[in-house]
C-alpha cells in the first residue's frame, strides 16, 4: 500500500465535496478519478499531494513514499539550459552509479565479502529501478517527444514560452519516476502523436499512477481502476472507463431492483402490522415485525448526475451538393505550414488532425477569412452558409451577463425563448445573470456552441469544440453532430470524439497532407495493417569500432530504437483487434513479427549501452 484515505471528508462552507470516502492505492496500480466538473477531483489530488488537508478522517502514506504532481511541477532554475534543467532529475541515478563503482573497486580487493555483495545487490536494484542503464536514452526520447530535439538542448529555459516550460517540467516529472505520479489533465495542449506516445509511456510506468482526464480514449488505454466521485461519494470500479460505464449502469439497475423489492416488503410488513397491532392475540407478532422493520438496513437510491446540454443543430437552407473546393491552398503566416487540395460534399463530416504547428487551426481560419491565404484558392458552393467555433474566441472575457450576451447576438428572441434555450444548455435560474467573464471554460464553450446552433447554417467549422468539456458533455456534442443535417469540418485532438463524428480524415504531417475516406478507427487499423504488411527484418545497424562512434551513427541508432519501439507498440495493439485475435494465422504472424522486432530492438540497445559506456 502506497497511500490510503479512511472515512475521509472535505467540505467548503456547508457543502461536502466528499463525505466518508475510503480508498487505497498499491504499487503499480493505475487509477483515473472521474466525475462531473466541480465534483472534487482536483481537490482530492491536492489532498493526496499534501497541498490541502481532510476535515475529518485518516490519511496513511507508506514510508519514504515519493509523490509528484503535474500541476505543481516547475523548473528549478530558469537560467539553466533545457539539458541542464532536465539532467537534475538524474542526480540520484548518478549518485547510485558512483556507489556501484566504489563497491566494485572494494570487491576487487575482497571478492568474498558478504556485506559488500549484499550492498552491491541492493544498490544495483535501486539503480535499475531509477532506469540507470538507459537514463540518457530515455531522457533524449522524452524530450524529443515533447518537441525538444538535440538542437534545442542549449536553449535557456527562461527563453521558452509558458507552454514549453510546462513541457520541460512535465518531462522532468516523468523521468523522476516517483512512487505515486499524479497527473491532472495531462493531455491538455498536447497533439495527437504526443498523446499517443504518452499513453505508451504511462502503460509501461512501473510505479503507481492517478490521472484526472476528460479524454476517454486516453483513460481507456491506460488505467485499470476508476474512482467515481458523485454527490460527495467515491465508488471504486475495476477496469477502464468503458468497463466502468457498464459496471456503474448495472449497479444502478441492481440497486433500483433491490430498492423496489425492499419497498414491497416494507409495505407488506406495514400492512401486517396495521392489521394485527390492535388484536391482543397478535400484538406480540405485530411488535416483532415493528422491531424487524426498525432494524432493517434500508436501501437508499443513490443520486446520479446524468444531466447534459441538449443541442439540436439543424440548417435553415440545404445549399449546393458541392460545399467547398480547395485547390493548392497554401496556409501559414511568415511561412507555408501546409498546402492542401480537396473537395467537400453535402453531409460529410471531416476531421483535420495532425501535430501542433502543422497548420490545422490556420487552415480553418483561412477558410473563414480570419487569416489571409499565401497562395492557391478556395471556393464555397452556392447558397452555402457557415458558422465558426473558435477555441480562442470562446474563452474571451466579457462584463455582460449570459442573458445580455445572448440577446446581443439574437435580439429578436423573446425572454422566454432565450431562457428556455439557455436552460437546455444548462444555464438555469440565476446562472443567466452571471457575467460571461466569470464562467468556467466549459460554460463558455456551451454558450458559444448555443450561438453556433442558433445560426442554423448548413456548414459548421469547428476548431477544438471539445476543449473544457467533460466526457458526458463531449458525448452529448457528438450525438448532436451526428444528427445534424449539414456539413462539418472540424479540428480536434480528442480521438474518441473524432471517431464518433468524422466520416473522413485530413492528416497534416511533416509538410505533407494525406486524405482518408473512413472513420478514425479505420484510419488507425489501416496504419497497423501497413506496418504488418511492410514490415521486414532490417539489418541491425553495424556497430563501428569502439573508438569511432560518430554523431551520425548515434542518431541513426536512436532513431532505429524509436522506430522499432513504435512498430512493436502498433503490432501489440493490433493483437486486440477482433480481426486479428479471432484469426489464428494472423495472430501467429503478428506475434512472430513482434518477436523479430524485439530481438532487433535488444541488439540496438546492446549497441547503445556499449556506446554510453565508451563516453562515460
Amino acid at each position: 500500500m502506497i497511500y490510503q484515505i479512511k472515512d475521509g471528508s472535505k467540505q467548503f462552507l456547508t457543502t461536502f465535496v466528499f463525505d466518508n470516502i475510503d480508498f487505497n492505492i498499491k504499487r503499480g496500480e493505475k487509477v483515473a478519478i472521474v466525475g462531473r466538473n466541480g465534483a472534487g477531483k482536483t481537490t482530492l489530488m491536492r489532498i493526496i499531494n499534501g497541498e490541502e488537508s481532510l476535515d475529518d478522517g485518516f490519511e496513511n502514506k507508506g514510508k519514504d513514499i515519493e509523490i509528484a504532481y503535474l500541476s505543481q511541477a516547475s523548473v528549478s532554475n530558469e537560467d539553466n539550459t533545457i539539458l541542464e534543467e532536465v539532467s537534475l532529475v538524474f542526480d540520484r541515478v548518478k549518485n547510485e552509479l558512483e556507489k556501484l563503482k566504489s563497491i566494485e573497486e572494494a570487491l576487487k580487493k575482497d571478492p568474498d565479502n558478504t556485506d559488500l555483495l549484499e550492498r552491491y545487490a541492493q544498490t544495483t536494484t535501486r539503480f535499475e529501478m531509477l532506469g540507470g542503464y538507459n537514463f540518457e536514452f530515455e531522457m533524449h526520447k522524452v524530450l524529443e517527444n515533447f518537441g525538444f530535439d538535440r538542437s534545442r538542448y542549449d536553449q535557456v529555459v527562461k527563453s521558452l514560452s509558458g507552454g514549453e516550460r510546462t513541457k520541460v517540467a512535465f518531462a522532468k516529472l516523468l523521468l523522476q519516476k516517483p512512487d505515486l505520479l499524479l497527473l491532472d489533465e495531462p493531455t491538455n495542449h498536447l497533439d495527437l502523436s504526443t498523446i499517443e506516445w504518452l499513453e505508451g509511456y504511462l502503460k509501461k510506468y512501473e510505479q503507481a499512477l492517478i490521472i484526472v482526464s476528460h479524454d476517454q480514449m486516453f483513460i481507456d488505454n491506460i488505467v485499470d481502476k476508476i474512482w467515481d466521485i458523485e454527490f460527495a461519494k467515491l465508488t471504486s470500479y475495476s477496469g477502464n472507463y468503458s468497463q466502468f460505464e457498464i459496471l456503474k449502469e448495472q449497479a444502478m439497475l441492481n440497486q433500483k431492483k433491490y430498492y423496489i423489492q425492499q419497498q414491497k416488503e416494507i409495505k407488506r410488513l406495514e400492512e401486517l402490522i396495521e392489521k394485527f397491532r390492535h388484536k391482543s392475540s397478535k400484538a406480540a407478532f405485530a411488535q416483532s415485525k415493528i422491531k424487524y422493520l426498525e432494524r432493517m438496513d434500508k436501501i437508499e437510491l443513490d443520486k446520479h448526475d446524468k444531466q447534459v446540454f441538449k443541442a439540436n443543430f439543424k440548417s435553415a437552407t440545404r445549399g449546393s451538393n458541392k460545399v467547398l473546393t480547395v485547390n493548392q491552398l497554401a496556409v501559414g503566416y511568415d511561412k507555408v505550414l501546409a498546402e492542401v487540395s480537396f473537395e467537400i460534399f453535402r453531409g460529410e463530416k471531416i476531421a483535420i488532425i495532425g501535430d501542433n504547428g502543422t497548420g490545422k487551426s490556420t487552415l480553418v481560419k483561412t477558410l473563414m477569412d480570419q487569416v489571409s491565404k499565401l497562395s492557391g484558392e478556395f471556393l464555397w458552393g452556392h447558397s452555402i452558409t457557415t458558422s465558426y467555433f473558435d477555441q480562442q474566441l470562446a474563452q474571451v472575457d466579457s462584463n455582460k451577463t449570459v442573458l445580455e450576451d445572448m440577446w446581443d447576438s439574437y435580439p429578436n428572441l423573446v425572454q422566454s425563448e432565450v431562457r428556455t434555450l439557455l436552460g437546455n444548455f444548462l444555464f438555469s435560474a440565476d446562472d443567466v445573470f452571471k457575467q460571461v467573464g466569470v464562467l468556467s471554460g466549459g460554460e463558455k464553450v456551451r454558450l458559444s456552441l448555443l450561438k453556433v446552433m442558433l445560426s442554423q447554417t448548413n456548414v459548421l467549422v469547428l476548431d477544438e469544440p471539445t476543449n473544457h468539456l467533460d466526457i458526458l458533455s463531449k458525448r452529448a456534442l457528438a450525438d448532436a453532430m451526428n444528427t445534424y443535417d449539414g456539413t462539418i469540418l472540424f479540428v480536434s485532438h480528442d480521438r474518441h470524439f473524432i471517431n464518433e463524428v468524422a466520416s473522413k480524415i485530413i492528416v497534416l504531417k511533416d509538410n505533407e497532407v494525406k486524405y482518408f475516406d473512413g472513420t478514425y478507427s479505420e484510419y488507425i487499423d489501416k496504419q497497423q495493417v501497413q506496418v504488418i504488411e511492410n514490415n521486414r527484418v532490417n539489418d541491425v545497424i553495424t556497430k563501428p569500432k569502439k573508438t569511432s562512434y560518430s554523431n551520425n551513427w548515434v542518431k541513426k541508432l536512436e532513431a532505429s530504437i524509436s522506430e522499432r519501439e513504435e512498430k512493436i507498440k502498433i503490432l501489440e495493439a493490433s493483437t486486440f483487434d477482433p480481426n486479428v485475435y479471432d484469426d489464428y494465422e494472423k495472430l501467429n504472424e503478428v506475434q512472430q513479427l513482434i518477436v523479430k522486432e524485439q530481438e532487433l530492438l535488444d541488439s540496438d540497445y546492446e549497441n547503445y549501452y556499449e556506446y554510453l559506456e565508451s563516453v562515460d
